[in-house]
């Protein structure tokens, strides 16, 4: 269960998560569905994209609010209503909207087995306190009586234990499909990558000053290109880069799901200056092309990311992410080598397999 999707991956992380997941659960032998609301005239489209089959129903906000917690759709929950009986289990991508929230009272209602996967967002403070408040009770209703909880890491089974949301609670991490590995093309120019939502919490403005330092520091011919959806730090993002006036700095704009993977497999590096990132997927995505990342020590798999030296953690300010750049340059890794050691920790088939593992112990 998804909250949105549509073609440029708005909400990548869930997304790429819960097709991978059921893609690898199918190679299991399971019976799978992804049920999620999108774009009237995307459906086909994206159902065309993974051999999961994918049930999607219109959007709409509620009250016209144009806000991510607001989406819904009446003709998903009678839909759900008819069909939750169907399946043994509901595994719920949760966030804080209404869509998940009503789908997972009715689910329960019904009677049918469900687990909630938080992927870091259930913790997290709205921007809007009244949010917090209306959802705060029936948060509290639908995942104390989930079957069970996931949470991507350690610190975050903490957040929600201290919430009295970890009562059938399993730690397993976020995995991904490792493909085989192209030659690598030969360029002139080493390419360092941002690929990501234009939001605030991932902090762009803060890859394009470091790239503006990096740049300054004449270290060779090196781009670096800023890619993903306006979460609304895009004109900021536009009019620091214009005003640097470099071609060897540019934002790309969003792109589709192929076109992201094309975009990573030909970068030198991936760098996410984010703050307080749980698991971000777009990490995972970079090492399974053999692209090594920088991250702030904020990040929750910080310690993931050193321990089996997939990349670098660096302090959340421009100097400190631009010299990171250029130690990782210098050690001229090899791509085969990074997803080699990447594949040992984040393999989408053996995280399938803990959640399956799961599921038996929780019914």
């Amino acid at each position: 269960m998804l909250t949105f999707i549509d073609l440029k991956r708005s909400y990548g992380g869930p997304v790429t998560v819960a097709y991978q997941l059921g893609e690898a659960q199918m190679r299991r032998g399971d019976d799978v569905r992804i049920f999620a609301l999108g774009i009237k005239g995307q459906g086909s489209t994206l159902k065309n994209q993974s051999s999961v089959e994918t049930i999607i129903f219109p959007a709409k906000h509620l009250f016209g609010i144009s806000r991510f917690s607001t989406l819904i759709s009446f003709k998903a929950m009678l839909w759900l209503k008819r069909h939750a009986r169907n399946f043994d289990v509901v595994h719920f991508h949760f966030s804080k909207d209404l869509f998940q929230v009503l789908s997972a009272i009715v689910v329960r209602a019904i009677g049918v087995n469900y687990v909630i996967q938080s992927h870091g967002m259930l913790t997290t403070t709205s921007r809007h306190p009244f949010i917090d408040c209306l959802f705060r009770p029936l948060l509290n209703n639908i995942i104390r009586h989930s079957q069970r909880q996931f949470a991507l890491n350690d610190v975050e089974s903490h957040q929600l234990i201290a919430r009295d949301w970890f009562r059938n609670g399993h730690v397993i991490g976020n995995g991904i499909v490792f493909p085989a590995l192209r030659p690598s093309l030969d360029v002139t120019r080493k390419k360092v990558v941002f690929l990501s939502r234009l939001h605030s919490r991932k902090n762009p403005i803060l890859f394009v000053e470091a790239a503006k330092y990096f740049l300054g520091q004449n270290y060779g011919d090196f781009d670096f290109v800023l890619a993903g959806p306006d979460g609304g730090e895009g004109e900021t993002v536009s009019r620091a880069i214009a005003d640097y006036g470099s071609e060897r700095l540019t934002y790309i704009g969003a792109l589709t799901h192929n076109q992201a993977n094309n975009f990573l497999e030909e970068a030198t590096l991936l760098v996410l200056p984010s703050i307080n990132e749980p698991f971000p997927m777009v990490v995972l995505e970079a090492l399974s092309f053999g692209v090594p990342v920088v991250v702030t020590n904020s990040c929750h798999i910080a310690d993931l990311i050193i321990e089996n030296d997939l990349g670098l953690v660096s302090e959340p300010n421009p100097v400190a992410l631009s010299s990171a750049v250029h130690s990782l340059i210098e050690r001229n890794f090899q791509k085969k080598e990074i997803q080699l050691r990447a594949k040992s920790v984040f393999d989408i088939d053996l995280v399938a397999s803990k959640f399956n593992d799961s599921y038996q112990t929780g019914n």
